[in-house]
């Protein structure tokens, strides 16, 4: 059990893991302080869009601060236990299985944990040499990638309004950025909370300075938390690995 904002919430995962996530969820271990400390800003109820979900770490914290919202994930897997979550705790989120990018159409995933990925040839790679593997659980999937542009002319109405979305998808966040702008622009360009990995960026042929750059070509503007307060985030092109909160100004 966790707890936050008061509540007290469950996380379900698969036994037979042994990855990062996994296992700080089995030993009752939280790893997401800096995550929580961004979530801490926003008002005790809205709607929210969670863009590489995983088993619902962030969706489920969400929850328990009395937010709602849609969780989109690749990994079959990884529905399963959050749909699970969701069900246990009784929060009002909806669970869709598909990849998030720029295009309309079925891809190779890798199924790999919290490390699942869209498939190309340095992702075959890095799973091939054991970087990112543990033990069960890597195979490859067949699932359907859809730009958030064309979700929402699917799904006209279906969420009034977005006041927050985080994304964390290994590497495919330039893409999906891409294929969100209307997106973005019918919901009045809510914040977001995006991981910037130069590594798995990289795998896709993506730097971090091109995504910076498309969200400021888009409105928005990187910030770091330092301390209580939101301060520019600092762009570099190398070793970059960090969480930025993207807001329209």
């Amino acid at each position: 059990c966790y707890q936050a904002y008061g509540n007290t919430y469950e996380i379900v995962f698969n036994n037979e893991m042994n990855d990062e996530i996994t296992n700080a969820v089995r030993e009752g271990n939280f790893l997401w302080e800096e995550e929580k400390a961004y979530i801490d800003l926003l008002p005790d109820s809205g709607t929210f869009v969670d863009i590489g979900a995983n088993i619902g770490t962030i969706s489920l914290m969400l929850g328990a601060k009395g937010w709602h919202g849609l969780c989109f994930e690749a990994s079959r897997c990884n529905v399963e236990c959050l749909n699970k979550s969701i069900r246990l705790n009784n929060y009002s989120i909806d669970v869709e299985n598909v990849a998030i990018g720029d295009e309309n159409k079925t891809i190779a995933f890798i199924e790999n944990g919290p490390w699942g990925s869209i498939k190309n040839e340095l992702v075959e790679y890095d799973l091939q040499f054991g970087m990112h593997a543990f033990q069960g659980g890597i195979k490859e999937i067949k699932v359907p990638e859809i730009s958030l542009d064309t979700w929402e002319k699917n799904n006209a109405n279906r969420l009034h309004s977005i006041e927050f979305i985080k994304m964390d998808i290994e590497g495919s966040e330039f893409f999906a950025l891409c294929g969100m702008k209307g997106f973005l622009e019918g919901y009045s360009y809510p914040p977001i909370l995006s991981e910037v990995n130069g590594y798995n960026l990289f795998t896709y042929g993506i730097r971090p300075i091109q995504l910076f750059k498309l969200f400021k070509e888009i409105g928005y503007i990187p910030y770091k938390l330092d301390g209580n307060k939101l301060r520019d985030s600092c762009i570099k092109i190398r070793n970059c690995f960090k969480i930025i909160l993207a807001v329209n100004l």
